[in-house]
């Protein structure tokens, strides 16, 4: 929803980039190798690495949203998949020494071949889903061509997995598919397709189809808001009002002879006894 509303914003703003999300990544974050974990035999006394300054324009491992919280690197990375980049460089005292933009989001037609190459559907193995972005298989920053060649259809929930957790992805030689590994370059198998029906729906299993039963009783209007609201309240007074009748029944109840018939003197003690405790009746 966020998206489609964005992307009619953008459409018709005078300035686009007012609908614009910013996020600043060093170059450290997307070309360099992810931080190694601390040397258990450097000693003690080995003298501390500079202190980083928190907003520093210069840090080469900042990545944050601009004047907002800080974002994993692997979300910057994804990010470079389908964003436009503007490179920065800045002096060491923090002023913009050079200001550039390259354009490197897939063009239409490009677009247009992906959705047709993968039949609009995730390519990830055993994922159908066909909301997808286009992901670079050599990320761009490490060379990677945006070209049809190099890109790959993923689910944003995949295309997040394959940079979270470094799943490989290949093109066989002489395939028209794609070939996808483990980070530790054990591949992951295909998921097998469904297997055919065998005769007719009816008979594949017991439950009751008729030629109505795809039929919806919704005629696709809608939503009335204000009539579903009122319907919920009226539902809940009419339940309400059904609670107070019965405690209002049980608080009033009447005493009633268990039987007018038989003995003459049993039902006169029957109705004296009902206006003594009735005196308005």
């Amino acid at each position: 929803m966020a998206e489609s509303f964005l992307a009619g914003k953008v459409a018709g703003a005078d300035d686009a980039e007012v609908y614009q999300v910013v996020v600043h990544a060093g170059t450290g974050v997307l070309t360099g190798p992810p931080p190694a974990a601390a040397d258990p035999g450097v000693s003690a006394e080995t003298s501390a690495a500079p202190a980083r300054v928190p907003g520093d324009l210069t840090d080469p491992a900042r990545c944050h949203v601009e004047d907002g919280p800080a974002i994993s690197v692997s979300t910057a990375q994804m990010l470079t998949c389908t964003a436009a980049l503007s490179w920065m460089r800045h002096s060491d005292a923090g002023a913009v020494l050079a200001l550039g933009r390259r354009r490197r989001r897939p063009s239409s037609a490009i677009r247009r071949a992906a959705r047709e190459r993968d039949n609009c559907r995730c390519r990830f193995p055993g994922c159908e889903s066909r909301r997808v972005d286009l992901h670079h298989i050599q990320h761009w920053v490490n060379g990677g061509r945006t070209d049809l060649d190099n890109l790959i259809s993923l689910c944003p929930y995949h295309h997040k997995v394959v940079h979270d957790r470094a799943y490989l992805i290949a093109v066989p030689p002489g395939s028209a598919g794609f070939a996808f590994y483990h980070p530790d370059g054990s591949p992951l198998p295909a998921c097998p397709a469904l297997p055919e029906p065998e005769g007719s729906i009816g008979a594949s299993h017991d439950a009751d189809i008729t030629p109505d039963t795809i039929v919806p009783p919704w005629y696709g209007e809608r939503l009335d808001l204000h009539h579903a609201i009122w319907a919920c309240f009226a539902n809940a007074r009419t339940n309400e009002e059904k609670r107070a009748d019965q405690e209002r029944a049980q608080e009033e109840a009447v005493f009633r002879p268990k039987s007018w018939g038989g003995d003459f003197s049993t039902t006169v003690e029957y109705i004296r006894r009902y206006y003594e405790e009735h005196p308005a009746a």
